[in-house]
């Protein structure tokens, strides 16, 4: 280190002594005290003070121009770009762009304008406007470089390829992934014309494209890059196999994504084997890495025991060869304790995340960004049961690093946003986090035009927000918007296409519009299947998803057939004891139970209930969501008290879980009140119910159908309890939000209009 600093200082002070001496003999005038001070810079490039008088020097040499005697010329090229380079990499001020354009006019007043020199230094200044976060004048500096170049070289010259790549690199860093993307692929296409298909910078390129895909949730498209890549550098003579090794490491990565447990898990065992063959040492990053992503792949696996042993591992290398001194010790430690907490060991757990926590504010800047957002998500995620306070002042401290240090369509700053969504709207608190989309939608809008295809993000988490808000037509709204530019995607883009019809099929099912809903969903199935295959997570949820409909729409039958398909297609890619297996065995219990089959869905859903429990913890809000499922199989089957038991559990752990205008604590109050009302103990059933009514109109909106179904219910108590007048109005009311919704045609609405005619006989008679 020593040696190569000596070489650096060599190198600064010859360049400088060229530069005082051609400024002197240009100048015609001694420098005296002021060349001294410019030569010391060269021993203290970062001094702000001796900065600025380089660039006064850089300044009147400009002003010069063909004064400068010929024969310095050449001298005097190679000691600007020196200079440059230590300019480059002494501070991060405008004051270094200002010194910096200073070397680029010099350069343009000896070499011209279209000089290599002049190309090189602009290189160097971009790298330094990059740092600034001033992008647009970066873009300009690399798009003049690639102006140079391809003047001075051709249109298809191999060195080319480093400028394209700088040029989708910035692109991806200001979340214009479509210009990005043509970038890269640019980059790709004149490696495969200059170099062949086989050649290593070719695989190279396949990698580059491979990663901005990836960063950008792009999973599928990366994981296809990623593999082409593999591919050309496997059939290399001579090939690195750590170069290979990072490859399988990337792609493991990719396929941890895609949540494709069986596609990552070989990558990252051969990525170990290979770091092993190529005799890398067992604690090198690369391995030390893959054996820690394999560690994660295997605890959503819930395969703890093999993967404790990784992360162990990966922790006791690290310890061993940094004594816990480095950035990587405090990612281990996070990824220890997301296991050891995942696994309700949350006394051990925590220590970990915490000794991560201290070890990331003792190294402050040296930690990543990127692992200082994942360390504070994930203690947020930690804590959003137990101390909701706390998370969120975890997330919005992690948003803070996003803000600072990440582009505002950071995939890392979408998902930290994501996770504080769901705790806000948890605690329905919705209004709190829509801004902060709504304004990411209209920055990129405002800067890409309302028709850029890379607005699909932003317009689907706008619309999800107000999904769960309840505001339904508001979220079509911007679905609405989202739809054609999805199905204006093409290749990889398609995956929003998915998503859009996705979520659009679950918006016209809470609707009640289910012809619009059922077209859509298997339409989003269709395309899934296409891009994904048939044994894909997001194929049994489709599956799950039209079962759901269709059991709404009392196609029971056809409901089954397809519940029992997603229910096989998850056990063969989750397993039979994992949380997706939970969740269809409770769907396929409750259309059973709707056909009055209560003999084959009580063991389903029981078993639904102890795998939920193994996994998430009996206190967990999706046990309640069980449990009120089981509780309404039970009374349905007229097991009142074992009823009452489930929805009363379920009402505890909402209650601990949510606040009181919660609408999972509305669902809970309508279940139980029904269950009073059911055996006739309309004292306790009324004022649960006037509970949930207020809880529903207060989150829904006073014209949604929930709210008609509870109006209904509590129609028919005040009925029985001798006020038909108040029960009918109540009634009318219902009958009018469902003829809203609904249509005239609708069975509900014929329902009410029977309603209201045997309450309106009731107060006649009475």
């Amino acid at each position: 280190m020593a040696e190569q600093h000596a070489s650096t200082l060599a190198v600064r002070r010859a360049a400088v002594d060229v530069l005082l001496r051609v400024g002197r003999i240009a100048m015609g005038e001694p420098l005296g005290d002021k060349a001294e001070r410019i030569r010391s810079w060269a021993a203290d490039p970062a001094d702000a003070q001796l900065l600025a008088e380089l660039e006064m020097l850089l300044g009147r040499m400009a002003d010069l121009g063909d004064a400068i005697p010929d024969q310095e010329r050449d001298q005097l090229g190679n000691a600007l770009l020196d200079v440059a380079v230590a300019v480059r990499e002494s501070l991060r001020t405008d004051l270094v762009a200002r010194v910096l354009g200073g070397i680029v006019v010099v350069c343009e007043r000896l070499f011209g304008t279209e000089a290599g020199e002049v190309a090189a230094v602009l290189r160097e200044l971009s790298e330094v406007l990059i740092e600034n976060g001033q992008y647009d004048a970066a873009e300009q500096a690399l798009l003049r470089v690639l102006d140079i170049d391809r003047k001075l070289l051709g249109d298809d010259h191999a060195d080319l390829l480093n400028d394209w790549c700088a040029i989708g690199e910035l692109a991806e860093m200001r979340g214009q992934l479509t210009l990005a993307e043509h970038y890269h692929r640019q980059s790709l296409a004149l490696a495969r014309r200059t170099l062949g298909d086989r050649h290593p910078q070719t695989a190279r390129q396949w990698v580059q494209l491979g990663v901005t895909l990836k960063k950008h949730g792009l999973f599928d498209a990366a994981s296809a890059c990623f593999r082409e890549g593999l591919d050309i550098l496997e059939r290399c003579a001579g090939v690195d196999l750590s170069e290979v090794a990072k490859i399988c490491s990337s792609l493991g990565q990719v396929y941890f994504e895609l949540d494709r447990p069986g596609h990552a898990e070989p990558y990252f065992r051969r990525a170990l084997d290979l770091g092993e063959r190529a005799g890398m040492p067992s604690d090198h990053a690369v391995l030390l890495d893959a054996r820690a992503l394999l560690g994660l792949l295997l605890l959503e696996r819930h395969q703890v025991d093999e993967a404790e042993r990784h992360l162990r591992t990966a922790v006791q290398l690290d310890e061993a060869r940094t004594d816990g001194q480095s950035p990587r010790s405090a990612v281990y430690w996070h990824y220890l304790g997301r296991l050891l907490c995942t696994t309700r060991r949350q006394v051990e757990g925590r220590s970990f995340y915490q000794r991560a926590l201290i070890a990331a504010e003792d190294l402050g800047d040296r930690l990543e960004p990127t692992a200082w957002i994942d360390l504070l998500h994930d203690i947020g995620r930690d804590q959003e049961q137990e101390d909701p306070v706390s998370a969120d002042a975890h997330y919005e401290r992690a948003l803070g690093f996003c803000e600072r240090y990440l582009h505002r369509n950071d995939y890392r700053n979408r998902l930290v946003l994501r996770s504080m969504a769901r705790l806000k709207a948890r605690h329905g608190r919705i209004d709190e986090i829509l801004p902060r989309y709504e304004k990411i939608l209209a920055a990129n809008e405002a800067e890409w035009g309302p028709g850029h295809p890379d607005l699909l993000p932003d317009l689907i988490n706008v619309g999800s927000l107000w999904r769960q808000a309840g505001q339904l037509e508001k979220a079509l709204a911007y679905y609405d918007r989202a739809l054609p530019l999805a199905e204006k995607g093409e290749g990889e883009r398609r995956f929003f296409l998915s998503k859009v019809l996705h979520d659009l099929g679950e918006i016209y099912h809470q609707l009640f519009r289910y012809e619009e809903a059922e077209l859509v969903m298997r339409r989003c199935l269709s395309v899934n299947r296409e891009l994904l295959g048939n044994e894909h997570p997001a194929v049994a949820r489709d599956l799950d998803n039209l079962g759901r409909l269709l059991h709404d729409a009392q196609r029971l039958d056809e409901a089954e057939s397809l519940y029992r398909k997603a229910l096989a297609l998850n056990e063969v890619i989750h397993g039979p004891e994992s949380l997706p297996v939970a969740i269809r065995l409770n769907n396929l219990a409750q259309v059973l139970s709707a056909a009055a089959r209560l003999d084959e869905a009580e063991p389903l859903m029981a078993r639904a209930i102890k795998l939920l429990e193994n996994i998430q913890g009996a206190s967990h809000p999706d046990m309640a969501t069980l449990l009120n499922n089981y509780g309404r199989m039970l009374h349905d089957g007229r097991h009142f008290e074992e009823a009452e038991n489930a929805f009363q559990k379920a009402l505890t752990i909402d209650g601990a879980h949510f606040e009181a205008m919660h609408p999972h604590l509305g669902r809970d109050l309508n279940n139980l009140a029904y269950l009073y009302f059911e055996r006739g103990e309309l004292d306790r059933a009324e004022p649960l119910m006037r509970r949930a009514l207020v809880i529903y109109e207060k989150h829904y909106g006073d014209d949604h159908p929930m709210v008609a179904r509870l109006l209904n219910n509590l129609a028919y108590l005040l009925d029985d309890t001798e006020r038909p007048e108040e029960g009918a109005a109540l009634m009318f009311r219902a009958l009018l939000i469902d003829l809203q919704v609904r249509g005239s045609q609708n069975a509900v609405v014929a329902d009410r209009v029977a309603g209201l005619a045997y309450i309106q006989r009731e107060r006649r008679d009475s």
